[in-house]
């Protein structure tokens, strides 16, 4: 199995285990929609992902790389 697959059934799995979980939360509080109280956290959850993604991605972005003089200066 190549290293792409297999990352991507980690997180297939690591979804399903949310799913089980809300739907687990919301049986035990007495939701009358589990199915949409689902939806909601998974979708919640895509968004946080997703902005952490973005942000991650700017920090990694912004660095930029030093010169030789750069790390003299930082000597002196």
């Amino acid at each position: 199995m190549s290293k792409k697959c297999k990352g991507s059934l980690v997180w297939f799995i690591v979804g399903m285990v949310v799913q089980v979980i809300a739907q687990i939360l919301a049986k035990q509080t007495y939701m009358l929609h589990p199915v949409l109280f689902c939806i909601a956290a998974g979708f919640l959850i895509l968004v946080a992902i997703g902005a952490g993604m973005v942000v991650a991605e700017k920090d990694k972005t912004e660095q930029k790389p030093m010169s030789y003089m750069d790390y003299a200066e930082e000597i002196k």
